[in-house]
């Protein structure tokens, strides 16, 4: 309950983690960057992967993007509308929009 005070105070995204953490009582860490400022670690980080990348080894490069599963539903369904695609698909309709833009089966149809 103590964590919820610390909403009621208006510059709250603008107080240092240990002022929070007196304020709300909820333990937070620091970043661990082995003591590396944010510019440096990151630099680090991305000479970390593309050595892994040159290896041929998999490392996190964020969730794969939804190109192939809205194209294929498009190709398999060529009267589908936008909505229908999103729904079939499960994702938004901006996201259709998106990957069938440049598509070559501009058959969907969009409704306004």
């Amino acid at each position: 309950m103590k964590a919820i005070t610390a909403y009621d105070v208006p510059h709250f995204m603008f107080m240092t983690r240990q002022k929070l953490v007196d304020l709300s009582g909820v333990p937070m860490q620091a970043n661990k960057r082995n003591g590396r400022k944010q510019p440096i670690h990151m630099k680090y980080l991305n000479g970390t992967n593309a050595i892994k990348r040159s290896l041929g080894e998999e490392f996190a490069t964020g969730a794969p993007t939804k190109e192939k599963l809205v194209k294929d539903y498009a190709a398999k369904h060529p009267s589908a509308t936008v909505t229908e695609i999103a729904r079939g698909c499960g994702v938004s309709r901006p996201t259709v929009y998106k990957w069938i833009k440049n598509s070559k089966s501009d058959t969907v149809s969009t409704e306004k």
